[in-house]
């Protein structure tokens, strides 16, 4: 009998985040494998597949559909355990230690900080030319307040 993938929400889903929960000591390792054998999701096998093509496609949808499962596992978790898990790449899931869990935060919010100010200093210093005068001006103005972001967290460690 094939196990179906788990349904979010479910007794199996719940009984999931327990396990975890349970069984899982902070700065464990939650493998990757464990976590697609409890989603439901079945190993990918080329000779299951017709073509190559058909292959792939499988393994993109089920590594979607993985992540989608992890998401949301990782925002429950948190939520209902205060547990966040984050990802060590290649091998799994590890469970934050609860000293570490606010930095982490304060790490992860300056990166995408720092992130979405390199990119929007990109995307304005590359605008081609047009002759709205108005739009330049309210253009210059969205500059100016985007220079301020960026001196008010350039400090930011």
């Amino acid at each position: 009998m094939e196990k179906e993938t788990i349904e979010i929400g479910s007794d199996g889903w719940n009984s999931l985040l327990s396990e975890i929960a349970a069984n899982y000591a902070d700065g464990s390792l939650i493998k990757h494998e464990w976590l697609k054998e409890k989603f439901g999701l079945k190993k990918i096998i080329l000779g299951d597949y017709n073509s190559v093509e058909d292959f792939i496609k499988a393994i993109d949808t089920q590594q979607f559909c993985y992540m989608s499962l992890v998401d949301r596992l990782r925002w429950q978790l948190l939520s209902d355990y205060k547990m966040f898990i984050k990802n060590i790449r290649g091998d799994g899931y590890t469970i934050i230690q609860p000293k570490e869990q606010v930095q982490y935060a304060y790490d992860c919010l300056t990166a995408d900080i720092k992130k979405a100010l390199k990119e929007a200093t990109a995307i304005i210093s590359n605008v081609r030319r047009f002759n709205d005068f108005e739009q330049q001006a309210k253009d210059a103005d969205t500059r100016s307040r985007i220079g301020m972001m960026k001196q008010m967290f350039s400090g930011i460690k």
